[in-house]
């Protein structure tokens, strides 16, 4: 037997439908082996010690139908290890829905059957499962990657509703996650911000270029400021699908800036008023604020002071001297 021969189980108490599928699979395109069991619970088990691809499950014979043995199998593992093809003897369509609605892969008529009908039958069904199996990696995946960001995370499709959000921006927001899918942002913010969150994210959308801003967004606990990154959703077919949002909140940056800004204006303002040269030098030594009395000893205007670096104020024999005091300077040893 070929080691890539696909493994198939027939579950029938038929001796007739279990020869028919041995002999339709020995002429089939490919290479197949075939283990039959008479019992659904028996071929439950046989998943414990045997690996089989496919399983063939003859849905008039046995007790229970193929959706029930998928229940059965599901219940026994957790998931369906193999895809389940029903074997019927005729074609009823409320039969049909049950069985794929239960998890039943496809089905076929066991009349007329043809080998290559069963061949192909069977690889489909392999291709289909090996699909859902690419499809749960990725969307386990996706979910580990929202459930550990401490950012907010949420994607929407192209009429703008959430597909999936983050435990983070549900927080954020107040609401379970499915209390936020399906919806568009004015299910949640002002009319006047929901319109203004619309129109980026149409921006997004049809022009298919990113988008990073800051902006304030209103959450369950009261305004936040928040960097936004929109990127575009790309399908399988290169077209833009939807919105990917990812933002982090700088509330606590922005009321820092406000802060040392306040401060720099109340020091510019006092600064203003004396008669002693008063400047700032921020990083490297770069003149931000001169006061008018500076301006006067340098013979020099404020604009063309600032942005220079604080040692065209200083003599040249002296830079060598000031540079080590301004290297000693503490906040608690000020000189």
């Amino acid at each position: 037997m070929s080691d890539n021969a696909i493994r198939t189980l027939v579950v029938t108490k038929s001796d007739d439908v279990a020869a028919q599928m041995e002999n339709l699979l020995k002429h089939a395109t490919g290479t197949f082996s075939v283990t039959r069991t008479a019992s659904a619970r028996d071929a439950v088990s046989q998943f414990k010690s045997s690996a089989h691809d496919c399983v063939l499950y003859d849905n008039a014979s046995n007790d229970e139908d193929g959706a029930a043995f998928v229940q059965l199998v599901e219940a026994q593992y957790g998931h369906l290890p193999a895809p389940v093809v029903a074997l019927l003897a005729e074609e009823k369509k409320p039969v049909l829905a049950k069985l794929i609605k239960g998890g039943v892969t496809d089905y076929l008529l066991l009349p007329d059957l043809q080998p290559d009908t069963v061949s192909r039958t069977i690889r489909h069904a392999l291709e289909r499962k090996a699909l859902e199996r690419r499809l749960l990696e990725q969307r386990n995946l996706f979910k580990a990657v929202l459930g550990g960001s401490p950012g907010y995370i949420a994607i929407k499709n192209a009429e703008l509703q959430y597909q999936a959000v983050n435990p983070a921006f549900c927080a954020f927001l107040g609401k379970s996650q499915e209390e936020v899918a399906g919806k568009a942002d004015d299910a949640f913010f002002p009319k006047k911000d929901a319109e203004l969150y619309k129109k980026d994210d149409s921006h997004v959308l049809k022009s298919g270029i990113p988008q990073t801003k800051r902006i304030e967004m209103a959450g369950v606990e009261g305004p936040r400021w928040l960097e936004v990154l929109r990127t575009p959703v790309i399908d399988s077919k290169g077209e833009v699908a939807g919105v990917f949002f990812a933002a982090h909140d700088i509330t606590g940056a922005i009321e820092l800036e406000a802060k040392v800004e306040e401060l720099s204006t109340a020091m510019e303002s006092v600064g203003e008023d004396q008669t002693e040269m008063v400047c700032r030098v921020a990083a490297k030594g770069i003149l931000n604020y001169v006061n008018p009395a500076v301006c006067r000893a340098f013979g020099k205007s404020a604009d063309e002071l600032i942005g220079q670096g604080f040692s065209t104020l200083i003599p040249k024999e002296a830079q060598t001297d000031v540079r080590n005091l301004l290297a000693s300077l503490k906040p608690g040893n000020p000189s």
